[in-house]
């Protein structure tokens, strides 16, 4: 496999980001309730500086030989608890290559080295069949069924 890196993401990153926003923006927009608040780069901006200030989130870019195609970020991160949830977005072009799987495969690295949790979850659309596939592959356990969202788990 080609070279798959996770890096934080730079307020310089905001118009690329931005623009992979933009090419997926219908597909997204039935998954994401953000979306529709991303209508500009200094939209963008405004939440890799918001993310980068909050102490529950961590924020990466994906990057794909050296190219910014998605974001992955823990969120609700509770030190109390060591849980976090994960999230992510891949660009349509990048998909299909097994970049999301050796991300979520590679997450016990960043976990102890540098969120500090020991729980991780993942709240997915039950109608995200690609999500859901990612997360079963990658050793997280179904926990329970929240209105249209399917609940899974992992212990790291």
């Amino acid at each position: 496999m080609k070279k798959v890196t996770l890096e934080h993401p730079k307020l310089i990153d905001s118009p690329q980001i931005f623009d992979l926003v933009q090419n997926n923006r219908d597909e997204f927009a039935l998954w994401f309730p953000w979306i529709s608040q991303t209508k500009s780069i200094d939209d963008e901006t405004k939440f890799l500086i918001e993310a980068e200030k909050n102490p529950k989130q961590e924020v990466y870019c994906i990057k794909y030989e050296n190219q910014i195609v998605g974001l992955f970020d823990f969120h609700e991160i509770d030190k109390q608890t060591k849980m976090a949830e994960i999230g992510y977005w891949l660009d349509k072009h990048a998909r299909g290559f097994g970049i999301m799987t050796k991300i979520v495969n590679e997450l016990n690295r960043l976990i102890q080295d540098e969120i500090g949790v020991s729980t991780i979850r993942a709240v997915i659309n039950e109608k995200n069949t690609k999500s859901i596939d990612v997360v079963q592959r990658t050793g997280f356990t179904f926990l329970k069924k929240e209105g249209s969202d399917l609940i899974f788990s992992k212990e790291v």
